[in-house]
């Protein structure tokens, strides 16, 4: 139960029932106690059209500067509608105090339309703008428990952070989020795009899936990189980039008639596969799959791994094989094969007379620095390598 404080009150009704509809205007002040010793809910506007079952409030249609309190969320709104059996409110118009707007936990969004289910802190907004607000106290640091949203590891967690998307479903009780449509998250000059990014406190995770990219603020400098999907384990400190694998196709052929004639059917080639890439003071790197490893505190680099197709171009140097691994500390490169395919390192040179050539050097794993010109490779005890000189076109045509 509820109490209801205005300038003003219209209400009509019928026999044995009392009052049914109730209009109230001015100075409008709706108040139900607060639970477990918890704050009151309080409603506050200019105009207050209520449904009334049993002497309660059944639906309630607030208009005029409404704002919305109660312990760890407010809300406000050119409108609002609330029912109070099944605990929700929607929020909806722009006046001066601007669109809707809703702050719970450590997140804030201001959308078109926003629905909150009270109970378990659930909201579903549309044309979405959302801040994420460093924890306070002993909350703070990344993996907290008890719900709520808090800035993903990967991210400074003593500044805001920012995410725009077409909608958002946000479970404040898991402590989960998924923006879907044109996401947008950034903090500074680090920032990630994709179709949707999805945040899970619990498993301490960000993924950005759909033509995902990312421009992010490592210790190494700024690095950029794309991939199908990025995925972020902040338990594992690992950031993931994942390119597109495509399998082949099976269909029927012009003018088939299924099994019983026409042309057989035909298997159409896969489409050639979006690689990951990821671009930065290591090189320009491609492959099936990357990954950062970060150190346990900061954004340091400790390596980056390739997987399935790897191509670096660092410099004048070309490099292609199975598999890579950088190690930060030293800027060493590990390159290794996988099959018959050797791995191939490739390095432009000019001669004093203005030729260009190219080095090559093959073999099973090659192991380089990025400051050095030396090549260190591994025969496994056969004669699997060599080196050898050959024309090639400049740097700028390649």
């Amino acid at each position: 139960p509820g109490s209801i404080a205005a300038d003003a009150l219209d209400g009509t009704g019928e026999s044995g029932k009392g009052l049914t509809t109730t209009e109230f205007r001015g100075q409008v002040e709706y108040r139900e106690a607060g639970k477990r010793g918890a704050k009151d809910r309080v409603v506050r506007a200019q105009q207050l059209n209520a449904m009334l079952s049993d002497d309660a409030v059944s639906d309630a249609a607030f208009k005029g500067r409404v704002t919305f309190e109660e312990e760890g969320l407010s809300a406000r709104a050119a409108e609002m509608s609330y029912q109070p059996k099944k605990n929700t409110i929607a929020l909806r118009g722009v006046d001066a105090g601007g669109p809707p707007h809703v702050t719970v936990d450590q997140i804030s969004v201001d959308a078109r339309t926003i629905e909150v289910g009270l109970q378990d802190r659930q909201i579903s907004a549309v044309e979405v703008k959302t801040t994420l607000s460093p924890q306070k106290g002993e909350a703070a640091g990344r993996g907290s428990a008890g719900g709520g949203l808090t800035i993903p590891g990967l991210l400074k967690q003593d500044e805001v952070a920012n995410i725009n998307a077409n909608s958002l479903e946000y479970r404040g009780e898991a402590g989960q989020a998924l923006y879907r449509g044109g996401a947008t998250l950034w903090q500074g000059n680090t920032t990630i795009r994709a179709d949707t990014i999805a945040l899970d406190q619990e498993a301490g995770s960000l993924v950005a899936s759909g033509s995902a990219r990312s421009t992010l603020t490592l210790d190494t400098g700024p690095s950029t990189g794309s991939g199908t999907e990025i995925r972020y384990d902040d338990r594992k400190r690992l950031v993931t980039y994942s390119g597109t694998v495509l399998p082949p196709t099976t269909g029927q052929g012009a003018g088939s008639t299924g099994s019983t004639g026409g042309t057989p059917a035909v298997t159409r080639r896969a489409a050639p596969a979006r690689d990951a890439q990821l671009s930065g003071s290591q090189g320009d790197l491609r492959a099936e799959r990357i990954e950062i490893v970060l150190a346990k505190e900061g954004n340091t680099v400790e390596r980056l791994e390739g997987y399935t197709r790897v191509t670096l171009k660092l410099d004048m140097r070309t490099a292609i094989g199975a598999r890579l691994t950088y190690y930060a500390s030293d800027e060493r490169y590990v390159m290794s094969a996988v099959g018959t395919t050797p791995v191939t390192v490739t390095e432009v040179k000019t001669a004093a007379s203005g030729a260009v050539g190219c080095e090559e050097t093959s073999g099973r794993t090659l192991t380089f620095y990025k400051s050095a010109d030396t090549i260190k490779v591994d025969g496994n005890d056969q004669k699997r390598t060599a080196t050898q000189v050959k024309p090639c076109a400049p740097p700028s045509t390649r």
